[in-house]
């Protein structure tokens, strides 16, 4: 939600005060008199129902009324259905400030019910007079389609003319219009250069994607040290995914040194501000001891959280420790459980992990149909131990029919992706003749290949092939 305008405004609420308060109201003004030689404080908003977001204060009295009116949280004492009486009176005598204001009321439903039709009215008025706020709500109305047609090409005509007023919000998505095409052509480069002015103007977003501008070369050149500048400052305004992405830029040594220990500190103040890719690599940070001492229970700590946050790769890692026992105790059921879970979300590692609790029985039943089932998942996802394993419970029967050609099948696919004993257990089907017909030659060349990585099996198989 969007700040009140705070210009000629300032009277008519004032009396509107007076009227509500009396003197207490009068007071206030004077009160704020001694607030007026401190520029630069923060304050809020007056409780006229209007959104209650912090603006920064340049000084005006309507700024100081609003927080010496807005004492008393605990116990309001202005309604917002006044609001609008006296809002709609300044608006119809030309008050552009109070149009807009009065758009927010019923933008937001306040003081009597939500009307987005009147509220584009109310800015479009304020607009055409030159308000950049009403300018920039005006192009948000027009962009989700309240209040009238979705028409993206008019939200980014008035998000240009707000963003050209100087008005930061505009600046922004006015990028992000360039950026996804939204109204008009993508532009990359334009896209970037409102994110710069955003960003100058003090906007944590705006930072924060300016620096992904430059680290994925979007609009210009890619430059990790402009990245890492632009995220750091958005990291020290609280931005938990520029805390993120500038402990990624340590870590990889991109814009500057590698450093695991800033690496770690920026990922832990992203993990705390809830940020999930974060909490996941904090937990590998600790898992390996990148940046501090290693600490598996700290690790597996964090891949909780960033599992419980909806992560697979997480939900993947929390499996496998609670299957090997690392950071406490080993509960082949809770492995399963979040096996299951990752798997569930496309996870080819969960889905393998999956498979072997179900062919071991580890965790809850036997089942070598279901650990079939999962190793089939994983293999069609690219996973070369689970088509090595789907091609011995085809060979063997287990979990369902036997069936060498489906065998020879999968063994030929985890072969082709560096699997040595797929390369031996190859070599086999092709001396037999199982799956397909029987051709010396080819298991002389899969025997071979076995041993060349190292099966002594495989060696053994090639001398009593001799001659064949």
């Amino acid at each position: 939600m969007k700040p009140f305008a705070r210009h000629s405004l300032f009277y008519s609420v004032f009396y509107v005060a007076v009227g509500l308060l009396g003197t207490e109201a009068i007071q206030c003004v004077l009160a704020v008199e001694k607030l007026a030689a401190e520029p630069s404080s923060a304050v809020k908003q007056l409780d006229l129902g209007w959104p209650r977001e912090i603006a920064t204060s340049t000084g005006s009295h309507f700024e100081y009324l609003q927080t010496a009116a807005d004492a008393d949280d605990a116990n309001p004492r202005y309604n917002y259905s006044k609001a609008r009486e006296y809002l709609r009176k300044a608006a119809d005598a030309g008050d552009t400030d109070a149009m807009y204001n009065l758009g927010l009321l019923y933008e937001e439903g306040r003081g009597g019910a939500q009307d987005y039709a009147e509220a584009r009215g109310l800015y479009q008025k304020a607009a055409d007079t030159g308000q950049p706020d009403a300018m920039y709500r005006l192009g948000s109305l027009y962009a989700a389609g309240l209040g009238g047609a979705r028409d993206y090409a008019k939200a980014r005509k008035w998000f240009q003319k707000a963003a050209d007023a100087g008005q930061v919000d505009a600046m922004y998505t006015l990028g992000s219009f360039y950026a996804k095409g939204s109204g008009g052509a993508p532009d990359y480069g334009k896209a970037r250069e409102w994110y710069q002015k955003a960003a100058d103007a003090g906007l944590p977003d705006a930072m924060y994607i300016l620096g992904l501008f430059y680290a994925e070369g979007w609009g210009g050149a890619q430059d990790y040290a402009k990245a890492r500048e632009w995220y750091q400052k958005a990291a020290d305004a609280g931005h938990a995914d520029a805390m993120y992405r500038l402990g990624s830029l340590y870590a990889a040594g991109l814009g500057g040194a590698r450093d695991y220990a800033k690496a770690r500190k920026w990922f832990q103040k992203a993990a705390d501000a809830g940020q999930a890719d974060a909490m996941y690599t904090l937990g590998s940070f600790y898992a390996k001891g990148r940046g501090g001492a290693p600490d598996y229970g700290k690790a597996r700590e964090w891949y909780q959280k960033a599992a419980d946050a909806g992560l697979p790769d997480a939900m993947y890692s929390l499996g496998l420790f609670y299957a090997e026992g690392w950071g406490g105790a080993q509960d082949y059921a809770k492995a399963r459980e979040w096996y299951q879970k990752a798997a569930d979300a496309g996870h080819a590692d969960a889905m393998y992990g999956l498979g072997t609790l179900y062919i071991s029985g580890r965790g809850g039943i036997e089942d070598d149909a279901k650990a079939r089932e999962w190793y089939q998942k994983a293999a069609d996802a690219g996973h070369a131990d689970a088509m090595y394993n789907l091609g011995v419970l085809y060979q063997y029967g287990l979990g369902g029919a036997k069936d060498y050609a489906q065998a020879r099948k999968w063994y030929q696919k985890a072969a082709g992706a560096g699997d040595a004993a797929a390369m031996y257990e190859l070599g086999l089907l092709c001396e037999k003749g199982w799956g397909g017909a029987q051709d010396y030659a080819q298991a002389r060349e899969w025997y071979q290949k076995a041993a060349d990585a190292g099966r002594e099996d495989a060696k053994e198989a090639l001398s009593h092939l001799g001659s064949k």
